[in-house]
């Protein structure tokens, strides 16, 4: 573990650091990228030991510029995935809050990159999955620590009024838009959403193959949560 923890903020640092030949940039940091998954799920405590490093890393959006897409990804949905005190006791509110905080600037700052053209056009497709990815870890956090709710509705709800007409091509924005207004819906029960979002903590290597039947199955979660919702608020 010892070896582990010296080796993850090494990485972080390094991965915009490859010798600038394209083809091996690519690959190096697909071999990071995916590695990055096997280390968390077999040290989750990292998420704990390493706030510092990790927030620092996500602070920023430069971090996933130039080719370094999937790893920032990656680092995204697994602050949802594991910081949370099923994997490490330790997982206190503060913790919570900071990568909510951390979370949450990337969140904007993002939503503010996508209404330009030139950017949705160059990179839409990286930068919408990003946000769905960080839309899923805000609720995650937040539905870990329900202080954090509140502040998460507003910046789910903010998203939705922003790209209701944004640069993104309609498929994608229709998407990002979808679960967005999803998360909000299972967010106003705070007494299940730990439980449902929970249950979205699909093997992220194999969604990143866009997995159909996985699809379908966090779809048909999300639509029932809303329609829970929906016949709550009708009563």
């Amino acid at each position: 573990y010892s070896v582990i923890g010296r080796v993850l903020p090494v990485t972080m640092e390094r991965i915009g650091q490859l010798y600038g030949v394209a083809t091996f940039q690519k690959q190096v940091r697909k071999i990071l990228a995916d590695e990055l998954l096997l280390m968390f799920k077999a040290f989750p405590a990292l998420i704990i030991d390493h706030v510092s490093d990790i927030t620092e890393y996500t602070g920023s959006l430069r971090n996933m510029m130039d080719g370094k897409e999937h790893y920032f990804v990656h680092i995204i949905w697994i602050i949802g995935e594991y910081a949370a005190s099923h994997y490490d006791e330790r997982c206190s509110t503060e913790i919570l809050v900071k990568y909510h905080e951390s979370l949450e600037c990337v969140a904007y700052e993002l939503s503010m990159v996508l209404q330009s053209s030139s950017a949705a056009k160059q990179g839409g497709a990286n930068m919408t999955r990003l946000m769905s990815v960080l839309m899923t870890a805000l609720a995650k956090v937040a539905s870990r620590c329900q202080d954090l709710i509140p502040r998460v509705l507003l910046c789910l709800t903010k998203i939705v009024k922003q790209h209701a007409e944004s640069q993104v091509d309609r498929a994608s924005r229709q998407v990002m838009l979808s679960r967005a207004s999803e998360l909000v819906n299972i967010l106003k029960m705070p007494s299940l959403a730990a439980t449902i979002l929970s249950a979205m903590s699909e093997d992220f290597a194999t969604a990143r193959k866009q997995s159909l039947e996985g699809d379908r199955e966090i779809a048909l979660l999300l639509q029932t949560a809303t329609s829970l919702v929906q016949q709550i608020g009708r009563a």
